[in-house]
Formats: C-alpha cells, sequence, structure tokens
C-alpha cells in the first residue's frame, strides 16, 4: 500500500469527522533509531574479496512516527517510517473482544522470538525466525486468534507469462496464555497461477508456512523460540535480507515446478538485572532445499549477544556482537562469514 503525506492528512481527517457525541483520543508517537556498527566479512568465492571490512554510521530504516485514535468501538492507527515509507495504516471495529479491521498491518504468522538489533532490528528475521512483514489485508480477531485474509504474494518466475491471482493469502493464529507465558501456533497458505505469453500453458504455484512459538517467563529470566516448516519460502513473502539463494523458491522449468522446502528455528534467552539493565543470547538457524535434480542445501546461522541500557524512560543504549554463517551444497561449501560489532542507540517518544 502507498500512501502519499496528503493522503494521510485526509484519512486523519476523515478520522476527526466522527460526530461530536463520540470525541476522538489522539496520540503521536515516535520512534529514533541510529546505528554505528563494524562489520568483518570472509568470502570464499575467489571472484570476490577475500575479506571487508565496514564501518556504518547510519539512521535506521525502521525509525517511525505514527499515531493513534480512539473514538467509542472504532480506532484507527497509521505509521510512517524513513523516506516517506507508509509503515502501518488500519482501522478495526470492536464489538467487546472481537475486532475487524482493515488496511496494512503486521500479518498474523510472525514471531517476536528476539530483540537482535543488527540490520536495522533484524530479530532472528530469516535466521529461523518467521516475520510474515506488513501486509494489506482484512482481520477478524477473537479470544486469542487471529484470521486474515491477505493480499498474496506473486511472481513471474522469469517465465515472462502473466501472473493470476488466484486467492488471497489466508493466515491463522492462535495464543494462548500459559501464566505469566505464552504458546502461539499459525498456518498460511499463499497460491496463484502463472499463464504463458500465449496463454496456452500456465503452472499453479502453492506455498505454505506452519509454526510454533513459545515465550516463557521465570522472574527475571525469559526464554523465547519458535520452530516452522514452509514450502516455497521466498514465494511465500517471507524476507531474504542476505539472499539465501534459488533453493529457497520453486523453480520453473518447461511449466513444470520443482519446490523447495525450508526448516527453522530460533532461540533467545534473557536476564534482566534491574529496570536498566537486561542481558540476552540468542541464535537462528534456517535450511532450504528445493527438490531440482542435482540441487543441495543452503543454510545459515546466525548467533549474538547484547546488553540492553535503559538508562531513563524511553531511551536505550544496545551494545550487541554477533556472528553469520553462510553456506552452499549441503554445507560443503563455506559461502560467506559475517563477524560484527557495534551498538543501537534508540529514544521512544
Amino acid at each position: 500500500m502507498r500512501l502519499t503525506a496528503a493522503g494521510v492528512f485526509m484519512v486523519m481527517v476523515l478520522l476527526a469527522a466522527v460526530p461530536a457525541a463520540r470525541a476522538a483520543d489522539w496520540s503521536i508517537y515516535g520512534s529514533s533509531r541510529f546505528g554505528t556498527f563494524y562489520d568483518f566479512w570472509k568470502y570464499s568465492d575467489a571472484s570476490d574479496p577475500d575479506s571487508d571490512e565496514d564501518f556504518r554510521w547510519f539512521g535506521q530504516d525502521n525509525s517511525r512516527l505514527g499515531g493513534r485514535v480512539q473514538s467509542g468501538a472504532l480506532s484507527g492507527r497509521f505509521e510512517y517510517g524513513t523516506d516517506v515509507n507508509l509503515r502501518i495504516l488500519w482501522a478495526e471495529y470492536d464489538w467487546g473482544g472481537t475486532t475487524l479491521g482493515f488496511g496494512q498491518n503486521y500479518t498474523p504468522v510472525h514471531n517476536w522470538v528476539s530483540g537482535q538489533v543488527y540490520a536495522d532490528d533484524a530479530n532472528l528475521q530469516d535466521m529461523g525466525a518467521l516475520y510474515g512483514g506488513r501486509r494489506d489485508m482484512i482481520r477478524l480477531k477473537t479470544r486469542g486468534m487471529e484470521l486474515a485474509f491477505i493480499e498474496p504474494s506473486t511472481a513471474s518466475h522469469d517465465t515472462g507469462g502473466e501472473v493470476d491471482q488466484v486467492l488471497p493469502k489466508v493466515e491463522i493464529r492462535y495464543d494462548l496464555p500459559v501464566g505469566g507465558s505464552r504458546l502461539g501456533i499459525m498456518a498460511g497458505y499463499n497460491a496463484y497461477t502463472v499463464e504463458s505469453p500465449d496463454q496456452k500453458e500456465s503452472v499453479d504455484i502453492n506455498t505454505w508456512a506452519v509454526g510454533l512459538e513459545g515465550q516463557f517467563n521465570f522472574g527475571n529470566t525469559y526464554i523465547s523460540t519458535d520452530v516452522f516448516r514452509a514450502q516455497n519460502y521466498n514465494d511465500y513473502g517471507f524476507p531474504s535480507y542476505f539472499g539465501q539463494g534459488q533453493a529457497a523458491g520453486v523453480v520453473v522449468e518447461d511449466w513444470s515446478t520443482q519446490e523447495s522446502s525450508s526448516t527453522g528455528s530460533a532461540m533467545a534467552i534473557g536476564f534482566a538485572t534491574n529496570n536498566m539493565f537486561t542481558f540476552e543470547f540468542g541464535g537462528g538457524y534456517i535450511v532450504h532445499d528445493n527438490k531440482q535434480e542435482g540441487s543441495k542445501e543452503d543454510s545459515a546461522a546466525a548467533f549474538y549477544i547484547q546488553a540492553n541500557l535503559n538508562s531513563t524512560k524511553g531511551f536505550f543504549i544496545v551494545p550487541e556482537a554477533g556472528y553469520y554463517a553462510f553456506w552452499n551444497d549441503n554445507r560443503e561449501e563455506d559461502k560467506e562469514r559475517l563477524v560484527y560489532l557495534g551498538a543501537k542507540w534508540q529514544i521512544n517518544f
């Protein structure tokens, strides 16, 4: 969904035009985030430099400014990122425990397992933690369950053909609170058709994902973890921050498909010494396997350790060190390795 600043202004005007009997409550919020990191890359490909070192000093792309409005059972929200990038535009109606909403927002298939701050708060996404992104959708939410009908993710797969959207992407999620902890189960299905330019041939692309998530609290200690299985991971619409190659998606040849499968898991363990200091260690692993003849698995792993320093309300400094490894061909080829060290600086207002 794309919207100009004028469009947001019109939405605000419409939301404000609620009858006077329903006085609207407005609130504005923001988060400014800055990254300072050293990256140390090691390459195995002879066509690339053997190693590379980078110092990065940058405003993070996930800084944001947004607002919320509430008027009785009606509520709305908008949020913009950097470069006038629309992150959230959402409205919903509450029937007392059941809400129906539409717009652009986070989809039900997501796992907030990790607090990793590297790569604009990557949170181990694409390294074992599922993240369906912020998409256009209609969502029904009630008693811990979410059901969403989402704009499908599609691609022509270098066929030069036409993509037909057959159905919306469908996602469902259920969260079960257990004391101070939580268990979550989620699933999604996405399908579309690609027709040849002469419309004589076509191929159906089917993608899906299922996942489990758990967040457990033990006093000052917490453990978050997830595990998932997916078919045609890239084609479902999951992000690929570091590029996992062809093995993460479906291959279309001679108007037939070779499916891929992906398995991943992530975990984070944290300990809060007091309201000012929290320490966290986390890691994730993901494997992509395409069934095409001669194809082998691609895999990757990531680990990090961090300290979250919250000296005053809304002000965070998060030093972090981490390690990434990427392999091709059933881990027979050591493709790339990354060691990083730095910090994120964040002020919420």
